[in-house]
């Protein structure tokens, strides 16, 4: 889910920005909006933590810079989970912070039960189905015969992303404004105009 905020309504902050060195007003912007991004982060762990079996979810949100969409004007965080093997064992106590299943989560889906897997053609493959199941692969029929007898089922979503968003993004504003105008003032004081 991306998520793009623009600021509107503070004409005085964005000027007070212009009137300092680049650099300086770079920062106080990339403060800000991490700022904003940290409160959407915060309120997406506690949603996430609700959800807790492992705790690997509610752990696996991060907050990152982009540098690559960023721009003298424009800061772009991302807040998600994190996903992929790479995140598995992490730190000195090799704790896994891959929630792959984040999506699952947010979304819902349908649970398969064990020993059955998707083969490179999107079919069904049954390993574990019955005695003289084929190994190579079984339709969607056995798929839908699975659903009808609830082998197979509906998973709910629990969002966890998106109410997270729609609670904070106000707070996530107020905290924006509130870094740029301590920022920019601090540079008033400091005597730092163009």
């Amino acid at each position: 889910m991306d998520v793009t905020i623009t600021l509107s309504g503070f004409a005085e902050l964005a000027a007070g920005l212009r009137e300092l060195p680049d650099k300086v007003s770079r920062t106080i912007l990339s403060r800000a909006v991490s700022a904003g991004a940290l409160v959407i982060q915060q309120e997406m762990t506690k949603n996430a933590q609700g959800m807790k079996d492992t705790g690997t979810l509610a752990r696996s949100i991060y907050r990152k810079y982009i540098r690559e969409l960023s721009g003298p004007e424009t800061k772009v965080f991302f807040v998600a989970p994190r996903q992929g093997k790479q995140y598995q064992k992490m730190g000195k106590k090799k704790i896994s912070k891959d929630a792959f299943y984040a999506r699952w989560v947010e979304y819902g889906h349908f649970s398969r039960p064990p020993g059955t897997h998707l083969n490179k053609n999107g079919l069904v493959r049954a390993n574990k189905i019955g005695r003289k199941s084929n190994r190579g692969g079984v339709g969607n029929a056995a798929l839908e015969d699975q659903v009808r007898s609830g082998a197979v089922k509906w998973v709910p979503a629990h969002p966890f992303m998106r109410p997270a968003f729609d609670v904070k993004k106000n707070a996530a504003i107020d905290a924006m404004g509130q870094v740029l105008g301590a920022g920019i003032a601090a540079a008033a004081r400091a005597g730092l105009h163009k």
